[in-house]
């Protein structure tokens, strides 16, 4: 389930054209009819993101908003937000050069934590779930983080895991758990 010795990271001043791109490379090798994914594909949390497959990878992402629905970026209007974000990731997609396509670039700053990302599945389990996974967890429709537009005519959602941007906050104040 965690085959990689990967610790949790931060990166810090993401911006958001930044964080547009980083989601255009996750959407960029699904093929109109939905296949064609790779690991590249980011689990999110902290925000949601609309993109449509059937145009051309690099002009996929439709709109981006936080969690609270304030929007951040919409293809229509460009960037909505000024601020910068904090990504908490796992230590193969912080680290420098372009690990599965992502480029964060030299502008952001990267922090490696001490926790692997094993340590921190377990205390979401023990502290998160009271130590116990049930079916009632997790759901197999999508929860609306992550949306085909326009939709498909089935309901599909990729496998559960740690990735790519598993939490976003705004840099004022925000504590990344």
């Amino acid at each position: 389930m965690l085959p990689f010795a990967n610790s949790l990271a931060v990166i810090g001043n993401v911006s958001v054209s930044t964080l547009v791109n980083a989601l255009e490379n996750s959407v960029s090798r699904i093929q109109p009819d939905g296949t064609g994914t790779d690991g590249r594909f980011a689990q999110i949390a902290g925000f949601e993101f609309d993109y449509d497959r059937s145009l051309a990878a690099g002009s996929r992402i439709v709109e981006v908003r936080l969690a609270d629905g304030t929007e951040i970026w919409s293809a229509a209007e460009g960037e909505l937000f000024s601020g910068e974000f904090d990504i908490a990731t796992n230590s193969f997609l912080a680290g420098a050069g372009t690990p599965d396509g992502y480029n964060f670039g030299n502008l952001v700053s990267r922090t490696v934590l001490s926790t692997g990302y094993a340590d921190a599945l377990l205390g979401y389990i023990q502290l998160g779930l009271n130590g116990h996974i049930s079916a009632s967890a997790y759901s197999l429709a999508g929860d609306g983080r992550i949306n085909a537009v326009p939709l498909p005519a089935a309901v599909w959602q990729f496998a559960m895991g740690l990735a790519a941007l598993s939490g976003l906050a705004r840099r004022r104040g925000a504590v990344l758990a």
